[in-house]
């Protein structure tokens, strides 16, 4: 059977490329190397954030935020600096997004049944200058039923196409390369995997039992990025974040390996901004794992005090929330691996959310009820579950406790308690005025005049060495590795261009393969809540795209 398009990934930009192809009558092979658990990829484990510019929900808020200056955020937080090359479509891909996410986004995504929670986040928060890096408002939309609540409404009508006959759906199915006559694509070929009951996020076996082929028309690949694979992690380590970690955790399941990026490369599409990742700063090692070395990421208030291995704070912008790459730099010019948290219990009630659908049953499950109790005292179940059992956590009732525990836990004496008990102090002679030349405190006073912050997000301003807001505690934070944010090189319809600026016939991509667009919509960094939205926006422009050709 000759398809009109085959998709490779049955992740979230495969899936929304699919609906735009079956609502146009389309006839679509859709194959994945997961069971038939996995659809959704890891959107379905997201906290399930969406950039959106000037929505009903930041208007209720008080937040004025409009097109010209979310470009101007995107602009300078992405430091485009390739343009003649690398670049090129990156930027377009980026302003086109911008204008997306100001624009139909918020209405489309309503028409598909997705709510949002009615507070908005504020990510990324900058630290700099206001033509630089971050949001200058919040942005960070969560989406009511976190990534499950976001997949649903593409994989319900995936499953409905596939019932009525536009859809073949092949789980298990691993392509391996793409059929070429003449330089076109039309088709794909590859191994037959043995079937798995692995649960959904869980690794798979590679046991291959036969091969298959399959013509289609145009070929999309959707099929993520290098996340899981450190041994490309690394090789693609950029110089100036330092020497790449040797030990790091996971923030994303054991398929995310990088596998067609290569297999792509090889058929004639070109990689651009492969020195460009996103990885994580907060990472802790889930005491209750479901992929290999899994990592979560604390999503942190501005107020915990952050430390590096030899007990020195961080200075602006790296404070929680702030500048994630620029952290990472700091930590990885240190010369060690991980860093830590010093915060109270008042702050970790208030502050602290952990990124992942999982750890988040009250807005995954869209439980009102539950969802009220993050205001009564003490950590939600999750964090408090982490608490306990986590090996990154140390709880004490006084400051030299709490040192010996994380000298302790690192296993080294590199900790002094005088150097960090005065840098604390410092601090907290801070806390007596309004007013500070301290900048986190400063971010502190200035985050609680935002009304959601002030509500859920950001703890009143106290001292942390005073002990009625103990007991204290520290967290050692590690790399955790998530995106890839360089990738092929697509134009604004999706196709991947070839290393003569051309499009290589047949051949297409979405998602995070592509850099989430044009091979690096994000350039160096990311706002936040543009990963899932960058999949949404490439898997629907290459589906409308293809959906038009005959």
């Amino acid at each position: 059977m000759l398809y009109d398009v085959a998709i490779v990934g049955a992740g979230l930009a495969g899936l929304v490329a699919a609906c735009e192809l079956v609502d146009a009558k389309k006839k679509v092979l859709l194959v994945d190397q997961e069971p038939e658990n996995s659809m959704g990829g890891q959107a379905y484990w997201s906290f399930g954030g969406i950039f959106l510019v000037n929505s009903p929900e930041q208007r209720r808020l008080g937040i004025k935020d409009s097109k010209e200056l979310a470009w101007q955020d995107w602009q300078g937080t992405a430091g485009f600096d390739r343009l003649e090359d690398e670049d090129s479509w990156a930027f377009k891909w980026a302003k086109a997004y911008v204008e997306f996410a100001a624009g139909e986004k918020y209405e489309w995504l309503k028409s598909l049944g997705i709510k949002f929670f009615p507070v908005v986040g504020w990510a990324e928060r900058g630290g700099s200058l206001a033509g630089g890096h971050g949001n200058s408002v919040p942005r960070f939309h969560i989406v009511w039923g976190t990534g499950p609540g976001i997949v649903k409404p593409f994989v319900d009508k995936v499953n409905k196409a596939i019932k009525d006959g536009f859809i073949d759906f092949k789980p298990r199915h691993r392509v391996d390369e793409f059929i070429q006559h003449e330089g076109k694509i039309y088709g794909i070929s590859g191994t037959i995997l043995a079937e798995s009951y692995a649960s959904r996020g869980e690794k798979s076996s590679r046991i291959g039992i036969g091969e298959f082929t399959y013509e289609a028309k145009a070929v999309i690949v959707a099929s993520g990025g290098i996340g899981a694979n450190f041994d490309l992690v690394r090789k693609n380590w950029p110089q100036r974040l330092g020497t790449p970690p040797k030990n790091m955790v996971c923030g994303v399941p054991a398929y995310v390996d990088g596998r067609m990026l290569e297999i792509t490369e090889h058929a004639g599409g070109r990689i651009v901004n492969r020195d460009r990742m996103w990885h994580y700063t907060e990472g802790l090692r889930n005491w209750d794992p479901i992929w290999p070395n899994h990592g979560i990421r604390i999503l942190p208030g501005p107020s915990s005090l952050w430390f590096d291995a030899e007990g020195n704070r961080f200075s602006a912008p790296n404070f929680p929330g702030f500048d994630t790459l620029s952290t990472l730099e700091a930590i990885q010019k240190t010369g060690y691996e991980y860093s830590w948290f010093i915060l109270t219990e008042k702050i970790i009630e208030k502050e602290f959310a952990l990124s992942g659908s999982e750890q988040n049953p009250d807005l995954t499950n869209k439980s009102i009820g539950e969802v009220l109790k993050r205001i009564l005292p003490g950590p939600p179940a999750p964090i408090q579950a982490f608490k306990e059992h986590g090996e990154d956590f140390v709880i004490a009732d006084n400051l030299k406790e709490l040192v010996d525990g994380m000298n302790k836990l690192a296993g080294n004496e590199l900790l002094n308690f005088m150097k960090i008990k005065e840098q604390i102090m410092a601090r907290d002679r801070e806390m007596d005025n309004k007013f500070t030349k301290d900048l986190q405190v400063n971010a502190i006073h200035g985050a609680r005049n935002y009304i959601g912050d002030k509500l859920v997000r950001v703890a009143k301003p106290h001292k942390i060495l005073d002990p009625h807001n103990w007991p204290l505690i520290a967290v050692r934070l590690n790399i955790l590795t998530r995106k890839t944010l360089g990738g092929l090189q697509t134009n604004l319809d999706g196709a991947v261009l070839g290393i003569d600026g051309q499009p290589v016939p047949g051949l297409f991509a979405a998602g995070e393969v592509s850099g989430f667009g044009g091979g690096g919509v994000h350039g160096y960094r990311a706002l936040e809540g543009t990963f899932i939205g960058g999949c949404l926006f490439s898997g629907r422009q290459v589906g409308r795209y293809l959906a038009k050709r005959e």
